[in-house]
This record gives structure tokens, C-alpha cells and sequence, in this order.
């Protein structure tokens, strides 16, 4: 992949990807057609085993950074891979027409968010 440094700070820096040179093997078509837009989902681009495996080793980092606590393995739980958010956060924006956004991102038009849990009355 080809990157570019959108943001450095002591001790890490962000990079916003240019272009994928040679696809993963988990790489997939994210099911939800706002990926990317609303920023809600980080891992739809992978396939489900990847995603597991990429939340796990980002737990142990982040273990490790903060209590500074080296464990040897984090065993997953995991259950569906779509319908299981029972909360989102969006901000209505009325004009010049009525869509839904995942808050601090751009409004786009709704219809279903993949990852949240239907509500039936």
C-alpha cells in the first residue's frame, strides 16, 4: 500500500491510504455501501476471521502501551458480524434535505446502517 502523513505527533503518526498495490487475501466488498463515508465501521474491508484477528492484536497493543502488560494471548468472543450495535450516534441535518451522519462526519443519506440492530415496534 501507498500512504501519506496526515498528522504527526511525539511518539506516532496518521496516514490516510493512496492506493492499495496488492490486495490482502481477507480483503472483501464492505456490504454496507456508506463504508469509508461515515466512518462507523473500520474493518468491512477485511472478512470477519480478519477483522477478529486485527480487534485482538489491537487489544494486546493497547494493553501492553497502557498498563504496560504483556499477555501472552487474548482469547475472542465474538458473535454476528452485522446487526449487533444496540446504539449509534448520528446527527440529523434537515437541510436541504433530511439525512443521517455518524457524528463529526459529513451528512449522507440513509436508509439502514448494517452494523445496528433492527428496532421493530
Amino acid at each position: 500500500m501507498e500512504a501519506t502523513v496526515v498528522e504527526e505527533r511525539k511518539g506516532y503518526m496518521r496516514a490516510a491510504l493512496t492506493e492499495v498495490l496488492q490486495p490482502s487475501t481477507a480483503r472483501v466488498t464492505p456490504v454496507c455501501p456508506h463504508f469509508g463515508q461515515c466512518g462507523g465501521c473500520h474493518y468491512q474491508h477485511s472478512d470477519y476471521t480478519a477483522q477478529l484477528e486485527d480487534k485482538r492484536q489491537i487489544l494486546q497493543e493497547t494493553i501492553l502501551r497502557g498498563a504496560k502488560l504483556a499477555l501472552p494471548y487474548i482469547e475472542v468472543h465474538s458473535g454476528d458480524p452485522y446487526g449487533f450495535r444496540n446504539r449509534t450516534r448520528m446527527k440529523i441535518v434537515a437541510e436541504p434535505e433530511f439525512t443521517l451522519a455518524i457524528t463529526g462526519r459529513a451528512p449522507t443519506r440513509w436508509r439502514r446502517c448494517g452494523i445496528a440492530r433492527s428496532v421493530r415496534r
